[in-house]
């Protein structure tokens, strides 16, 4: 069945000499593959180009179920990112997104609550005038909620700690198990904050990179398939201080 579906690009490998093999979060069909031929002819209509991950694109393909790849009939770019391609922290957060959709978001149907919001994280992330250094902070939280394990409450002096198994803000640390008393208040600052008024949030580069590896755990403590996180790593070398 042909098909124009709107999605954004988790991941993409070669495939033969001039196609291309994709995988595609849309808001029609949840997350399915795709198959794009002669991406690398001259002049071709559908250049390599558009199918880099973080790419945001409609594409109209001959649909298949039960898990085959759909063959791309044509394509085009939904939006022209004018900040991502050429800000190395803004490149660097959207591929972090990528990897963390990559490893959490697998279903198959369709979700267009979801679908908005991770079309959206793309979207601020290259429109905020300010560099948006807690982007990726608050991308996760907002994600865990749509994944139904965020954490409920809020900081207060009495229950200082985030406990990441239990998904709370309790009154004693657990060890390995609960964050600071000083990172889970800083996490708490950011829940329910939008991506233009949580990146204002003041941090130190510390600060940041303790609220990302307990995020990360937070996930895998929560998500069983969710797999170790590589492009967290360069963060601090790039995101810097402030």
């Amino acid at each position: 069945m042909v098909q124009t579906v709107q999605g954004v690009v988790l991941r993409a490998l070669k495939y033969s000499e001039s196609s291309i093999i994709f995988d595609l979060y849309t808001r029609q069909l949840g997350l399915q593959s795709f198959i794009v031929s002669g991406v690398r002819k001259a002049k071709s209509k559908m250049p390599a180009g558009f199918f880099q991950i973080t790419s945001l694109l409609e594409i109209v393909a001959y649909v298949k179920q039960n898990d085959s790849l759909s063959r791309v009939k044509e394509a085009r770019p939904s939006h022209h990112y004018q900040r991502i391609p050429f800000d190395t922290i803004r490149r660097s957060i959207a591929l972090f997104i990528t990897e963390i959709l990559q490893k959490s978001v697998k279903d198959q149907e369709p979700n267009e609550v979801l679908y908005r919001f991770i079309e959206e994280t793309y979207l601020m992330l290259d429109q905020l005038e300010d560099t948006p250094k807690n982007h990726h902070l608050l991308f996760m939280l907002k994600l865990s909620r749509h994944l139904g394990f965020h954490p409920h409450g809020r900081w207060q002096p009495e229950k200082p700690y985030l406990h990441l198994v239990k998904g709370i803000f309790c009154d004693r640390s657990d060890g390995i198990y609960t964050l600071t008393a000083e990172i889970s208040e800083k996490i708490s600052d950011c829940i329910d904050q939008d991506f233009a008024t949580g990146s204002q949030i003041p941090m130190s580069r510390i600060q940041r990179q303790q609220i990302l590896e307990g995020l990360i755990l937070f996930y895998r403590y929560h998500l069983e398939h969710f797999k170790e996180v590589k492009t967290h790593q360069i963060f601090s070398e790039v995101l810097g201080d402030g």
